[in-house]
């Protein structure tokens, strides 16, 4: 820096020593006018210059330069010259002050500028991996690492709306609730990861997986020129189960049923698919565990059956419309009643042309055999009493149960 000073003391020397000719053509108040403006030119200078100590530098060669030539200059006192030029000195003196303090301002302003960026870039950066992180907590399993139901769900709605083809396959645990039950929910918890990784191993770029809720499962698979279904990829899964309890024995035995359905062939929009899908499982689970089923429109028909016989079970035991209707024993050596059998018969047009056998069948599949196995005790209860009380009747009878009560022991007995 100081050689640059250096060099600007000559400069100043220079500039002065050009202006030797213009100070000797003026007359006085000319020269005083040109050196205003000088000082002028060179506090604008200063004023946009960010190097106070070179601008000083270039001031003081500038003003040495003009005390030399006042002995050559004749047309003005040299002490008017002198005094003008003291008085410039000052002036761009104090000004150069004013501007190095305005620079120092302007740098602790840059500075405080720059920190506050790098500050707002810093939250930027935060905010920005906070919200990813908060974006694969909402769209990831927590257990399993595979999407959760509302990626699943968003992926499904997306492929509908290009019309792509794809199969939808829904598949569980088979006996879920045993593996916990008989070896503790960390067990139970380790077959749901092993199920993950395995369908993260099958998941390929048209294959996508999801766990959406509890031991249930989905897989989206593209139909592309292989025509890959629902049956494949449950295969995979199966295949890929096999191979981990082969590598790690204390994996539990896992079984597995599934059911599919196809985009756009069995259903149009992201509800009437997973109806069509659930309704396959099911069917599968029925015919046999560990199984797949895909899609027909005869399950429809079967499905919307058993909501019409659940809505009207529902329907009878909340109005207690049951009615029993008791069925003689005969002994035909000797013609006597020997007992009778309790048969229940309901009443609604929701109910009626089904079998006994059917209505109880679907009410243990909708939860609703408990229920209604007390309903048909009551009205037993009831049925019995009125024998012996108003007709004197005492004979050995028995009444059809679904057989849910029976997992309830002390409400069986109560009603007993």
């Amino acid at each position: 820096m100081r050689h640059i000073e250096h060099i600007f003391y000559a400069v100043g020397f220079v500039w002065a020593m050009a202006s030797w000719p213009l100070a000797e053509a003026l007359d006085g108040l000319s020269l005083l006018l040109t050196v205003v403006s000088v000082a002028g030119l060179l506090v604008m200078a200063n004023t946009t210059c960010f190097a106070p100590r070179v601008f000083r530098a270039s001031v003081i060669g500038f003003g040495l330069g003009i005390a030399l030539a006042i002995p050559a200059i004749t047309t003005i006192p040299w002490y008017a010259l002198g005094g003008a030029t003291a008085a410039f000195l000052v002036v761009v003196q104090g000004v150069g002050a004013g501007t190095a303090r305005q620079l120092i301002h302007m740098l602790q302003m840059q500075v405080e500028r720059d920190e506050a960026i790098e500050d707002h870039m810093r939250t930027i950066a935060a905010l920005d991996s906070a919200r990813r992180a908060a974006t694969l907590l909402a769209e990831t399993d927590n257990l399993t690492g595979l999407a959760n139901r509302f990626l699943f769900m968003t992926r499904l709605d997306d492929l509908i709306a290009r019309g792509e083809p794809f199969s939808l396959t829904l598949l569980d645990i088979d006996l879920f609730k045993n593996i916990n039950d008989a070896l503790g929910h960390n067990i139970g918890d380790e077959a749901l990861k092993a199920v993950g990784g395995v369908l993260a191993a099958c998941a390929e770029k048209d294959c996508f997986a999801a766990r959406l809720g509890g031991d249930e499962f989905g897989i989206i698979a593209s139909r592309g020129a292989d025509h890959k279904g629902g049956a494949d990829a449950i295969g995979q899964v199966k295949k890929g189960i096999a191979d981990l309890r082969k590598r790690n024995i204390e994996i539990p035995a896992i079984s597995i049923t599934g059911g599919s359905a196809y985009f756009p062939k069995d259903a149009s929009n992201r509800s009437d698919l997973l109806a069509a899908a659930d309704m396959a499982q099911r069917e599968a689970k029925k015919t046999r565990r560990g199984g797949h089923f895909d899609y027909s429109t005869n399950l429809t028909d079967t499905f919307r059956k058993e909501t019409q016989i659940a809505q009207g079970i529902s329907q009878a035991i909340a109005s207690r419309a049951l009615s029993l209707h008791f069925q003689p024993r005969i002994n035909l050596s000797t013609g006597l009643v020997e007992g009778a059998e309790a048969l229940s018969r309901f009443s609604g047009p929701e109910l009626a042309g089904h079998s006994h056998e059917e209505i109880f069948e679907v009410a243990e599949k909708h939860g609703l055999g408990a229920l209604l196995d007390e309903l048909v005790l009551e009205r037993y209860r009831d049925a019995l009493v009125a024998l012996r009380d108003e007709f004197s009747i005492s004979l050995p009878t028995s009444v059809n149960l679904s057989g849910a009560i029976l997992k309830t022991p002390d409400k069986l007995l109560a009603k007993l």
